[in-house]
């Protein structure tokens, strides 16, 4: 391995973070609700999870990295990562989609749950269902599985790797190519953030660099700062935004990983650090299994007349989500490992 090991430590730490960070998005309750009701929690709970729109990013910026680190050029060695991306990537998104159509079929004939054009008066509409792996229009575009639009999107970038090779293989390419992105307010489905980690990789930038507590702070606050304009102001354009994104997702990702790295060396050894970043892909993969319903419950306690209701909501359904997901995933490592294995990618 090509990669020295000490600065890559740090990454299922990291990943553990963000994934964190993913369910509290799920967690928001503005997402069950259509009128808010100009109930002020539920405007102090957006502002929180706008800070998390990072996170997604920030996956891709480290898969980009990951897989680029260790291939000048294409070669053997991208073949290899291709078919590898079989067992991590493909077999994963196949079992949880096919999980959650199986879910979305009872939910649809048994619980009253809208069709989405997908079952209509008891029938399966089989074209649509089936496309429902990759694209269901009436739920967004999300496919069954909606947590893993970010695994399809990452499968389509592999894909498309060797196109990436060529725009991040020198740096002022990679930074017209973002550019570009912002001017053309184009929607890439976020390749441009693989695009930026591949750059990373391809000049074998070292993470050992990201490693100073002044620059950690001073990217915590940029990215608090830039995250509080992009949220309350109103007139900002989309290229603003865009532009103000791509910096608040740099500055996050560096603090990000700084603690990252302050709290990799209690991932190495056995203990609850080990095991909390061994759950990570099973906590993203799972919690989608049943969050509206978490969060609706919580609704449904803690009601939205008051500021505290929103709030405590939020914090509740996070718990529930991870807690019950954790829970899940320490059971199913005693009871069958193997099957774990596989529905997780391989992932340790």
């Amino acid at each position: 391995m090509t990669v020295e090991r000490k600065y890559l430590t740090a990454v299922p730490v990291f990943k553990f973070l963000l994934i964190l960070g993913v369910v509290l998005i799920h967690s928001n309750p503005a997402s069950q609700i259509c009128d808010e009701n100009g109930n002020c929690g539920f405007v102090f709970v957006d502002f929180v999870t706008s800070f998390m729109q990072t996170c997604v990013p920030s996956f891709y910026i480290i898969s980009g990295y990951l897989f680029f680190i260790n291939i000048g050029r294409p070669s053997a060695t991208y073949l290899h990562k291709l078919k590898s991306r079989v067992r991590t990537l493909l077999i994963p998104y196949l079992v949880w989609n096919s999980i959650c159509a199986a879910l979305f079929v009872i939910k649809v004939k048994y619980l009253g749950f809208p069709g989405l054009g997908i079952i209509e008066d008891g029938t399966i509409d089989w074209g649509k269902f089936f496309l429902g792996f990759i694209y269901r229009q009436q739920a967004d575009g999300y496919p069954f599985a909606f947590a893993f639009y970010f695994i399809r999107n990452l499968m389509l970038f592999v894909l498309l790797s060797p196109t990436v090779w060529f725009i991040s293989r020198r740096w002022w390419t990679m930074c017209l190519f973002i550019l570009m992105k912002i001017v053309f307010d184009l929607n890439l489905l976020g390749i441009e953030w693989f695009v930026i980690g591949s750059a990373a990789g391809i000049h074998r930038f070292s993470f050992e660099k990201i490693n100073s507590r002044l620059a950690a702070i001073v990217s915590f606050a940029v990215y608090i700062a830039f995250g509080y304009v992009r949220f309350f102001t109103d007139d900002l354009s989309e290229n603003m935004s865009q532009s103000l994104l791509v910096i608040e997702v740099l500055a996050a990702f560096y603090s990000v990983y700084f603690i990252s790295q302050k709290l990799s060396s209690l991932s190495q050894k056995p203990g609850v650090m080990k095991t909390l970043c061994s759950s990570t892909f099973f906590i993203y993969a799972f919690h989608q299994l049943f969050c509206s319903v978490t969060v609706k419950f919580w609704l449904r306690i803690f009601g939205t007349g008051s500021f505290a209701g929103p709030v405590l909501t939020y914090v509740f359904s996070f718990l529930t989500m991870f807690f019950i997901s954790f829970a899940i995933y320490m059971s199913a490592q005693r009871i069958c490992s193997r099957i774990l294995s596989t529905i997780t990618g391989g992932r340790e």
